[in-house]
């Protein structure tokens, strides 16, 4: 029995079986007689019909060597369409790898540029980190999709690219992104860190708590340290751990006295929690922050549209 490598056909698909199905019954039908030109063996088309010599009598009726004609013409005219379909086909499926390459762009093992720029790639995944810092979600977008044309598959620039995409809303491909970044770097504490905003953003507050729990599990950078803290106070608060929450937060300021996101968001937690002085106190503190970074202009807004409220927002 031939093997694979000795050139074995793959296994038929469900149309291929009925065609080949179709073909042997026609081919058996050939050699029972009928429509069978003397002299050529069954199944193999002549240059040039010979005459038929006078004498010789076709054992099958006329009626049935029409039908078997009008049947090879039948098959003959379904396996051409289905050529033409199948090419189509193959064309849209290319038309939909392309796309999906230029929108979701995960790290690739295979198919490198000829050449990899670390430098220019790390000084991308720089600019998305001061843009994630500030907020500024189309810029982080950009500069981190530039560091992959760089450096295809550099994890950093992967993992920051799906938080700035789940960030900026579009949670969908950032998971499906983010995905592929931990099944090419198991248990990558920056790519956890990003899941688990990606998880908040849905809502599904114990899956972000067990990312950010895992992220600070090993050995991880000062700002993945940071960061983790802060969704780790957001997925808390979402629980309703307000005590937790605000312990996570306390942590986050600890490490990182200007990240006015983790003022904000303790901010938000204790409004929702009931207990509005602290809220205030805690959005105040933000407000006084840097002003390099949005969050303290998003602090004093909430002072200004909660100072008449003598309870949570919905």
């Amino acid at each position: 029995m031939p093997t694979a490598s000795e050139g074995e056909a793959s296994p038929p698909t469900l149309l291929t079986a009925s065609l080949w199905t179709r073909l042997a019954e026609l081919e058996s039908r050939m050699s029972d007689g009928a429509g069978v030109v003397p002299g050529v063996a069954p199944g193999v088309v002549p240059d040039v019909v010979p005459d038929v010599a006078p004498d010789v009598t076709p054992d099958v009726a006329p009626a049935d060597a029409a039908a078997l004609k009008a049947d090879i013409f039948a098959l003959f005219k379904e396996v051409e369409q289905a050529s033409a379909t199948l090419a189509e086909v193959t064309q849209r499926i290319k038309g939909l790898a392309s796309q999906w390459t230029a929108r979701f762009g995960a790290p690739r093992e295979t198919a490198a540029p000829a050449r990899i720029d670390h430098l220019a790639a790390s000084t991308f995944v720089e600019k998305g980190w001061s843009r994630l810092a500030t907020d500024d979600l189309p810029g982080a977008i950009a500069a981190l999709e530039q560091a992959l044309v760089h450096a295809p598959n550099d994890v950093e620039a992967a993992a920051l690219l799906g938080w700035a995409r789940a960030w900026h809303g579009d949670t969908a491909a950032a998971e499906r992104l983010l995905v592929a970044v931990l099944r090419h770097a198991p248990g990558d504490p920056l790519a956890l860190t990003a899941m688990g905003f990606v998880h908040v953003a849905g809502e599904r507050w114990s899956e972000a708590g067990a990312s950010f729990r895992h992220a600070l599990s090993g050995e991880r950078s000062p700002k993945v340290t940071l960061y983790a803290h802060l969704g780790l106070g957001m997925a808390l608060a979402g629980r309703g751990a307000t005590d937790d929450a605000d312990a996570a937060f306390a942590t986050a300021l600890a490490l990182g006295p200007n990240l006015v996101q983790a003022w904000y968001a303790r901010g938000e937690a204790l409004w929702r929690a009931g207990r509005l002085e602290a809220a205030r106190a805690a959005w105040q503190a933000g407000a006084q922050g840097s002003r390099f970074t949005p969050w303290s202009a998003r602090c004093a807004r909430r002072l200004t549209s909660v100072a008449s409220d003598a309870s949570p927002s919905a």
